[in-house]
């Protein structure tokens, strides 16, 4: 069976300052993976009572990702 979750990416803040290096992250590609996009969808519907705005942030970015993956 092929190992499907591994270390794939290398993480680091756009701005330079370090990260906790204990933390795990977990890397979606939004433009070629439908899945990754629902996932991203069930995020902002968790996240949408404590932080409405990032939620809908989230939404209309991955709305803008679904357009632009259907016009290629």
């Amino acid at each position: 069976m092929t190992k499907r979750l591994y270390s794939k990416y290398h993480i680091e803040k756009v701005d330079g300052t370090p990260i906790d290096e204990a933390a795990e992250y977990f890397v979606l590609r939004l433009d070629t993976d439908r899945h990754a996009r629902v996932a991203a969808l069930a995020y902002a519907d968790s996240i949408a009572e404590e932080d409405r705005a990032f939620a809908s942030e989230i939404r209309n970015w991955v709305q803008l990702i679904a357009l632009e993956v259907l016009r290629r």
